[in-house]
C-alpha cells in the first residue's frame, strides 16, 4: 500500500511524531509513530480497517527498528508485521502481514 506522511512534529525533547495514512481499496491504515532524538522508536500504533473490521495494533518499542532518517521501519507484534519503506519521491510503501491471515498482505 502506498502511505503518505500526513504529520511529522519535532518536539521539543527531540524526538519525532509521525502519522503515515494510506489506503486502497481493502483496507484503510494510519501509522503513528513516536521516534526518540537518538533514532529510537519510543512508540508505535497501528490504526486499521480491513475488509469493514476495524482493529488497532500496538507494537512494543523493543522489536521495532528505526534506520537513519530515512524512513525505513519494520514492527512486529502478536497480531502481524508492518514494514514501512521510504521511496525516492518521499512517499512509503506500507506491507502489512497479519498473523493467522496472509491472504491479507498489503
Amino acid at each position: 500500500m502506498v502511505t503518505t506522511v500526513v504529520e511529522d512534529e519535532r518536539q521539543l525533547d527531540g524526538s519525532r511524531h509521525l502519522e503515515i495514512v494510506g489506503d486502497n481499496e481493502r483496507a484503510d491504515a494510519a501509522l503513528r509513530l513516536v521516534i526518540g532524538r537518538d533514532g529510537d522508536l519510543k512508540e508505535a500504533e497501528l490504526s486499521l480497517g480491513l475488509d469493514g473490521e476495524y482493529m488497532v495494533i500496538g507494537f512494543e518499542s523493543d522489536t521495532a527498528a528505526v534506520v537513519g532518517e530515512v524512513l525505513d521501519v519494520d514492527l512486529v507484534a502478536d497480531e502481524g508485521r508492518v514494514a514501512i519503506q521510504q521511496r525516492d519521491d518521499g512517499d512509503l510503501d506500507l506491507t502489512l502481514t497479519l498473523a493467522g491471515h496472509p491472504e491479507h498482505d498489503e
